[in-house]
C-alpha cells in the first residue's frame, strides 16, 4: 500500500513528535508536537478514516436532525469505558476491525471539531491501540481557537522564509 502525501506528512508533523514526546515528556518535545500538529491544522491537512455505516431512518421534518459529524467516525472504547474518536496518521495504523469499511481522507479540523461538539466523546485519540495519545476537550478546544492564526503566522513565516506567498 502507498502512502499519501498527506500521510507522509502526517508522519513527519504528527507521528514523529507524538512518539518523541511520549519517549521524553519535555517541554520542548511538547512543543514541537504541538507546534506540528496546529501546523497540520491550519494548513488544511487530512488524515484516513474508516467511515462507519449510517442509515437514515427518518424521513421528513426531523430528517437527520439529530445526526451529527462524529457519528460518520469510528468510536474507540478505552479500558476506563471513556469514548474517543480516532485520529490515525496513516491507513497503516487503522485497525483490522475497520478493513472491510471505505476509507476516505478528512480534513483533521472537521475530526477535532466533531469530537469537540459531542457530549458523548471525551476526545479525540491519535493512533489508539499503537500510541494511545488524548487529545482531551481543553485541547481540542485550545486547537479549535488557534487554527486560524496558527495558518496565518505559518503562512506568513514561510513567506518571510521562502520570499513566496500562498
Amino acid at each position: 500500500m502507498e502512502q499519501t502525501v498527506q500521510e507522509i506528512l502526517n508522519i513527519v508533523h504528527i507521528k514523529k513528535p507524538v512518539f518523541d514526546y511520549m519517549m521524553n515528556s519535555t517541554p520542548e518535545n511538547m512543543k514541537e508536537w504541538y507546534t506540528n500538529f496546529m501546523i497540520r491544522l491550519s494548513e488544511g491537512g487530512k488524515v484516513p478514516m474508516p467511515l462507519m455505516d449510517v442509515q437514515v431512518v427518518s424521513v421528513g421534518e426531523n430528517k437527520v436532525k439529530n445526526m451529527v459529524a462524529s457519528d460518520l467516525y469510528p468510536r474507540y472504547e478505552d479500558k476506563e469505558g471513556k469514548i474517543w474518536i480516532p485520529l490515525y496518521t496513516d491507513r497503516a495504523e487503522i485497525g483490522e476491525e475497520y478493513k472491510d469499511k471505505k476509507v476516505v481522507e478528512v480534513p483533521i479540523s472537521d475530526i477535532i471539531k466533531a469530537a469537540y461538539v459531542n457530549k458523548s466523546i471525551n476526545g479525540v485519540l491519535i493512533n489508539p491501540k499503537k500510541f494511545d495519545f488524548p487529545l482531551h476537550k481543553e485541547t481540542l478546544e485550545a486547537m479549535i481557537v488557534e487554527e486560524k492564526s496558527y495558518g496565518k503566522d505559518w503562512a506568513n513565516a514561510l513567506d518571510a522564509i521562502t520570499g513566496n506567498g500562498f
